[in-house]
């Protein structure tokens, strides 16, 4: 049997499948409900958020024979042709590689003939903003005056890129990323189908690598599976992404909280060495920072945080022994050399000079410093008196 990679096996087929975006969905259903079907839709968000995805659904529920209906069938002629990518009446356009004014000219050509087995011609057309102007300006003509039983679904990453004559004639849906706790839900649904041990933890790594989009989650969840042969666990998922342990991170942390500037440099020799990317070990760092700050300003508030009791503990450890300025400090550096780093020809100097800059006292450190030692002996003073 051919391998069929887990994107594409778990490609939602129903509204009821997709992941996340509730707003769109909604909209979609009530405007088939009410028959009210637009001629221009402009699906607009990062990328693995869902708008092919939601195109091809859409396209379904125009098409099936019991259609238009927000319940596709699946199993008919024109549902079974668009779920395999075989549909006549439905035409997919990669933009990026048919951005030309020829191309517009002749699908403008086409827009004329009726659908041949469904309702509607649908034109999904991927990675709009990738169209020339004179290729837009050819498209807007279609726009103005459609057909009746055309469908265009616009899809596109970078919105602001697509003429604003363009988005006027559209029906505008923006997708947003995806939340941590959507994306750890479906990723355990495909491990309990593909009998996959796994633990939550390394479920939460891929998530943090995937930023919120659904279909790397899932790609990087193949590759694991790969890697170790159907056994997830933190350790393994950490070396296949080149993370760096939690509490290492920690021991980094407390050593630039007590400017131990040789011992810092050692412990980020020892990560080179190890064949760690530093731009890696560079987010890892500001990660980590970011999750000590909101854990001392917010606690353990579970609206924000999706951690186990080790991580916590991690966290709080560090929390406990710095103030919020300094993290803020902290975190303004990295962010600085993480920006400074994909230009840098020598990387490791740009960590090091960073890192130098966190343990080296300033002008702030010390003022913070002269207002904690002010802050204790005023509570000294309050103990003495009310003794």
């Amino acid at each position: 049997m051919t391998f069929l990679s887990l994107y594409r096996k778990y490609r939602p087929r129903t509204f009821e499948d997709l992941v996340g975006q509730q707003h769109v969905v909604q909209t979609l259903k009530n405007a088939l409900n009410q028959n009210r079907i637009g001629h221009a839709y402009l699906f607009a968000g990062p990328r693995g958020t869902g708008k092919t995805s939601t195109a091809k659904i859409f396209a379904q529920a125009l098409n099936c024979v019991e259609g238009p209906t927000v319940d596709p069938c699946g199993v008919c002629d024109s549902c079974s042709s668009i779920i395999s990518g075989q549909s006549v009446d439905v035409i997919e356009i990669d933009a990026a590689s048919n951005r030309g004014i020829d191309e517009i000219r002749d699908l403008r050509e086409k827009v004329k003939f009726l659908p041949t087995v469904g309702k509607y011609k649908v034109y999904i057309i991927d990675e709009v903003h990738m169209l020339t102007k004179g290729a837009f300006n050819a498209l807007l003509k279609t726009l103005e005056e459609p057909p009746s039983n055309v469908v265009f679904i616009l899809a596109t990453t970078e919105a602001h890129k697509v003429l604003d004559t363009i988005l006027s004639r559209c029906q505008r849906f923006d997708f947003t990323l995806l939340s941590s706790a959507d994306i750890v839900s479906r990723l355990e649904y495909i491990c309990q189908q593909e009998k996959v041990n796994y633990d939550r933890e390394a479920l939460n790594l891929i998530t943090g690598a995937s930023m919120g989009g659904l279909r790397d989650a899932i790609s990087l969840l193949d590759q694991a599976i790969s890697y170790t042969d159907g056994n997830l666990t933190r350790e393994a998922i950490q070396e296949m992404l080149g993370k760096v342990d939690l509490s290492f991170l920690r021991s980094f942390v407390e050593g630039v909280l007590a400017r131990d500037t040789a011992a810092i440099l050692k412990m980020t020799g020892e990560i080179i060495d190890s064949g760690k990317s530093i731009s890696v070990f560079v987010e890892d760092l500001i990660n980590f920072l970011h999750q000590a700050m909101l854990l001392k300003e917010c606690g353990r508030d579970t609206s924000i945080f999706n951690l186990t009791e080790e991580m916590y503990s991690q966290l709080e450890g560090v929390a406990r022994g710095v103030d919020t300025a300094r993290l803020i400090r902290f975190l303004d550096i990295l962010t600085e050399v993480e920006r400074q780093l994909p230009f840098a020809d020598q990387p490791r100097i740009i960590l090091e000079l960073g890192l130098i800059k966190m343990t080296a006292g300033t002008g702030d450190n010390q003022l913070a410093d002269l207002e904690n030692r002010l802050r204790e002996l005023e509570e000294k003073v309050e103990e003495l008196s009310r003794g």
